[in-house]
């Protein structure tokens, strides 16, 4: 079995995979939980990982205390993602390739099925990411944005009143427009430029590059898809694996040399 984890900014998302795609057991935790408090995945103590394969976006003290919290834990020692120059037909765009944040890689990399046509990824996590992979393969480069939680931090971070009156504030009901106190004005006012920029986006994407799909991930990925409802046509395709996903093909294809 082997245990896949993804490791963002504010969560991990990790699952035990028997073989694919058959989970043993799988789960999400913030990324404090591990890293600060020491505690671990909720894996039945009968299913042992005989291997242990990690995605991680927080650089290389983030992956020294990982590699240390998984020898204590399962006495293995993990191996690290890295983004490439290439995994078979997709090319990296980055001049600087491990610089292109791994989660990006690796979910155009679980995408790969959909090279003939082309193929657009946005993961909707701490940021909103999205990357474009042309027909054949070519990496073309994206966007990063804050996602949702960064949107509402940045005010809060910087107005005072602003985070005063949302700590008393009620949050908006789901389908409201129009916020009538603080906290309703900045969520609704966050969600709204997100599905903005990506209405539009995607739009232009189809228009002047021929992607032929469009695939979305990450923790606010489901609200988003069920929103994005202005572009004719348009199918948003709904994973929340992909990271995962890629992370397996890369770890198979590094054991397979």
């Amino acid at each position: 079995m082997k245990l896949l984890i993804d490791v963002g900014n504010s969560r991990v998302k990790w699952g035990l995979l028997d073989q694919p795609w058959q989970w043993r057991a799988r789960g999400t935790v913030t990324t404090e939980a591990i890293l600060v408090k020491g505690k671990g995945l909720d894996i039945p103590e009968h299913l042992k990982p005989e291997a242990i394969a990690i995605a991680s976006v927080g650089g290389a003290a983030k992956e020294r205390e990982l590699q240390g919290w998984c020898e204590e834990h399962f006495c293995l020692t993990p191996w690290f993602a890295r983004s490439e120059p290439a995994f078979g037909a997709i090319q990296n765009a980055y001049r600087k390739t491990g610089a292109l944040g791994v989660d990006r890689w690796l979910a155009m990399i679980a995408c790969r099925d959909a090279i003939e046509s082309g193929f657009c990824v946005v993961d909707c996590g701490s940021a909103i990411t999205l990357d474009v992979v042309a027909a054949g393969g070519q990496h073309l480069g994206g966007h990063i944005l804050p996602g949702l939680k960064l949107m509402h931090s940045s005010l809060l971070g910087e107005t005072g009143q602003i985070a005063d009156s949302w700590q008393m504030d009620d949050r908006p009901d789901e389908g409201t427009l129009l916020g009538t106190n603080t906290r309703q004005a900045v969520e609704l006012g966050a969600l709204s430029a997100a599905i903005g920029y990506l209405e539009a986006i995607l739009r232009q994407l189809r228009q002047h590059y021929a992607v032929g799909r469009f695939f979305i991930t990450g923790g606010d990925g489901p609200r988003l898809q069920s929103l994005i409802t202005s572009v004719p046509g348009l199918e948003l395709e709904l994973d929340p694996d992909l990271v995962l996903k890629g992370l397996f093909a890369a770890h198979e294809a590094s054991l397979a040399g």
